[in-house]
């Protein structure tokens, strides 16, 4: 498509009569057109071209011909030979002033501004209004690109009132740290945003953030630390920057000295799921150390604010040379040893991941070795790796640990009370009669085989996923116990030492929320999320439908590999963990069929699934977990929805107001 496709397409303009109706063809040709123009091939037509353009953009005054025209002088056209036509008719550098002199820009300048946000909602109507907004895309490519005379339009635009134009050169203004230019467009666009809808709600956080950035630092205005805290909390919730903001008034709290407030705000913001372990967030570029940042700001609020310290107490047997122990602890945590002869070591953790610690006793004996912390849970994994080394261990200290791996020991009983965030747990080769496992509710991963076990004493229907319980003597009764609550969590029996350091923890299935629950607590938990009639209006089917699912005997796992589902308020959707192809990093991230996929799948299949909470409850940020109520309830009210198993069950179809689904 060359010059004579564009010229037919100016002929038609020319003598374009009011009554056209295909006007808005014609104009996206001659936009689109101009784009693909080949003036290298055609250079002798190329200022016959742009004399039409000019001639027609001052007599006809259309200002998409306009539009077209200016953005083909910034960009000087696409080859040499256009640039140099471009100079010949404007000069090298045009200046705004230059352009000026020009009837058709000066036209084009004088163009009633949008002064109220663009709405790009269907149906898209072709109306000025829509050019208008078009017009704005080629000056920001232009601006983003340096372009000196696509900033004084803009500016020039801006000072008139034009929304995009005053959004677009005061972010400039930001980056380029004219500050004191930056702070008036964005006091301007934030009043106009208390009377104003704006449908670009990005926009409008990252305006009002870095307004609240500009009074906070004193940056192009008197530095205002009460105003920049007004502009961070109507952040507070929001989505993009809202995360950002509660880190800044954390700060600034803790520049107050007031402690308490900056520990609510750092606990407020880790709490979500964006700064998870396995987010993408936490990538290696320098702009996604923003959650390291965030988490090492929140535990040094937790240090000053509680002493508690970590602490796991080892008694040594007898004939012990050599101590061998690898310990997970969080990155920057100090960790200190005593060895019980005296000696005592201290290192501070330079990753967040496992780490071997080793000493060597001049004689055998007994020794109490004592391990701290510098703060509270952060030692979350404990394996010893000397063979027959201890003979008692006390971890009651050490209420954030989630890997206890002591296999091949001399130990004869163990307390487990204090671990409620235990998820992996090898005693195998022990020396254990009973074990006590009602206090840990995310226990999903046991090898206890090769003891002299009698006893396994847990909730009625334990989360255990995968175990062992070989070589033990326990009763026929209770291993076939143990192996029907294995099949009901969709895991299975394994063979004795399946567990390491690297095991990775798993999720209890929502069989197990639904089994540990009562309806009571349920329909609390369904009464306080819900925002219409479905709980009130429906309240014995629920009930129906909780009862039937708590006597489920036949769980499938979930087809994702890797699958959970996230519970987040009401809205509960599948997940899973997988390795990125790009940098290999482990990442958590909504599968595809995520929306549909309580509504669609088999109960058998959903009770099968793991199930997360989608806000954070690690360790180190010292929360509860939330009852088992929470995750049945949330659920339960989207497993309702499946008519399938709803008509399948013969059970009536809930109710919405009037309204029957």
């Amino acid at each position: 498509m060359g010059i004579a496709t564009f010229n037919s397409i100016l002929h038609h303009m020319r003598n374009r009569n009011a009554e056209s109706t295909d006007d808005d063809i014609f104009e996206d040709e001659l936009h689109n057109t101009i784009r693909r123009l080949n003036f290298a091939e055609e250079q002798d037509e190329a200022k016959t071209l742009l004399s039409d353009l000019r001639s027609m953009a001052e007599k006809q005054k259309i200002c998409l011909v306009e539009y077209v025209l200016l953005d083909f002088v910034m960009g000087k056209g696409c080859t040499e030979c256009s640039k140099t036509i471009c100079e010949d008719a404007f000069g090298k550098h045009p200046t705004f002033a230059d352009m000026m002199r020009h009837p058709w820009f000066k036209h084009l300048m004088s163009h009633p501004v949008a002064t109220e946000p663009y709405s790009p909602l269907p149906p898209i109507i072709r109306n000025d209004a829509y050019y208008w907004h078009s017009f704005h895309f080629p000056l920001f490519y232009y601006l983003q690109e340096g372009n000196s005379l696509a900033l004084e339009v803009l500016d020039y635009l801006a000072t008139k009132g034009d929304i995009p134009s005053m959004e677009r050169v005061s972010l400039y203004y930001f980056d380029k740290c004219q500050f004191s230019k930056a702070f008036l467009l964005f006091k301007a666009l934030h009043e106009k945003m208390q009377t104003t809808e704006w449908y670009d709600w990005t926009i409008k956080q990252e305006i009002t953030y870095k307004l609240a950035h500009l009074y906070t630092y004193g940056e192009g205005v008197e530095q205002n630390l009460d105003k920049g805290a007004q502009y961070y909390k109507e952040l507070e919730n929001g989505y993009n920057w809202g995360n950002r903001a509660q880190y800044q008034l954390g700060r600034m709290a803790e520049q107050r000295h007031n402690y308490l407030e900056a520990m609510y705000y750092y606990r407020k913001n880790i709490d979500c799921s964006k700064y998870g372990k396995y987010s993408f967030y936490r990538g290696d570029k320098p702009k996604d150390l923003f959650p390291l940042r965030l988490e090492i700001a929140f535990r040094q609020m937790k240090k000053k604010l509680n002493p508690i310290v970590d602490c796991l107490t080892l008694a040594t047997c007898q004939k012990c040379n050599d101590m061998v122990l690898q310990l997970k602890v969080m990155m920057n945590a100090i960790v200190t040893i005593e060895w019980g002869d005296g000696e005592t070591e201290s290192v501070k953790w330079k990753v967040d991941d496992w780490g071997e610690v080793k000493h060597s006793y001049q004689s055998p004996g007994y020794y109490c070795i004592t391990i701290k912390t510098d703060e509270e849970n952060v030692l979350t994994g404990f394996h010893i790796v000397s063979h027959k080394a201890i003979c008692s261990i006390d971890v009651s200290g050490c209420k954030g640990l989630t890997h206890l791996l002591c296999p091949n020991q001399m130990l004869k009983q163990m307390s487990l009370s204090k671990t409620e965030y235990l998820s992996v747990l090898d005693v195998h080769g022990n020396r254990l009669q009973r074990i006590n496992l009602r206090k840990n509710p995310l226990l999903t991963i046991v090898d206890c085989s090769n003891n002299p076990l009698q006893k396994i004493e847990a909730v009625k229907h334990p989360p255990f996923s995968l175990m062992c319980i070989r070589k033990t003597r326990l009763g026929t009764k209770a291993k076939r116990r143990f192996h029907e609550i294995v099949r009901l969590n969709a895991g299975r029996l394994l063979s004795e030492g399946f567990v390491n350091q690297l095991t990775e923890p798993l999720l209890p299935t929502l069989l197990f929320y639904i089994k540990n629950s009562t309806w009571e607590d349920v329909l609390a938990c369904l009464q306080q999320k819900n925002e219409d009639s479905k709980v009130n209006n429906n309240f014995m089917v629920l009930h129906k439908v909780y009862a039937l699912l708590k006597a489920y005997r036949h769980v499938t796992p979930c087809p994702y590999k890797n699958g959970f589902m996230w519970a987040r308020g009401t809205w509960v959707f599948i997940a899973h963990k997988f390795k990125t192809k790009r940098t290999g990093q482990i990442v958590e991230s909504q599968a595809p069929e995520a929306e549909f996929y309580l509504y669609e799948r088999p109960w058998s299949m959903i009770l099968g699934t793991p199930v997360k909470a989608w806000d954070n409850r690690l360790p180190f940020m010292m929360l509860p977990q939330h009852p088992n109520a929470y995750y049945a309830a949330m659920c339960l009210y989207n497993m309702v929805n499946n008519e399938k198993e709803m008509k399948k069950h013969k059970i009536p179809k809930i109710v919405y107001g009037k309204e029957t689904f």
